[in-house]
């Protein structure tokens, strides 16, 4: 989870071995929480993605990864973590 100020950032996200990507991504902003869903592709270190608000509307993202973390369009950087909470470094 990232933060920046008072914004908290979680993303979970499921890559298949076909590089297929789904998930979610989750803020809170002096605690009020929205949830958008993501679908879209993996490839040359980037994700392409369509990101779907609680509204209904949509928007096209691109992303930069490396293996620290997830750069956002924003640029919000948000670390990877284990599957038990620890950075994986």
């Amino acid at each position: 989870m990232a933060s920046d100020n008072d914004e908290q950032v979680d993303i979970r996200l499921q890559v298949t071995h076909d590089e297929y990507v789904s998930g979610l991504i989750e803020r809170a902003v002096d605690g009020i929480g929205t949830t958008e869903s993501v679908d879209g592709a993996l490839g040359n270190s980037q994700f392409h993605l369509v990101i779907t608000a609680p509204d209904g509307s949509e928007r096209l993202a691109r992303w930069w990864y490396d293996n620290r973390g997830i750069e956002l369009d924003d640029g919000t950087f948000v670390p990877f973590v284990g599957c038990d909470g620890e950075d994986s470094q």
